[in-house]
């Protein structure tokens, strides 16, 4: 999803939008693409994520997601 987003950005940018630094881009991508109560719901997900029966899988992968999707995730993710 969010690969194919940049992707898709990258190819229709003009050129001289490869010069901007990858933070600045990030932090465009995220105004433009990532409301603010999206994000909220997203932080709100990891932070009552539960396992659910015995899939240990699906709940870790869902957890790598939310982490990469969160801004404050990744703090959330060094600790553990």
């Amino acid at each position: 999803m969010l690969v194919d987003l940049a992707q898709h950005i990258l190819e229709t940018v003009a050129p001289e939008m490869h010069d901007i630094p990858w933070s600045n881009v990030k932090a465009m991508m995220t105004t433009e693409y990532c409301p603010a109560t999206e994000i909220q719901r997203m932080e709100q997900e990891l932070w009552t994520l539960t396992l659910k029966g015995d899939d240990i899988e699906a709940y870790n992968n869902r957890f790598h997601e939310l982490v990469l999707m969160c801004p404050e995730g990744r703090l959330l993710a060094s600790k553990y």
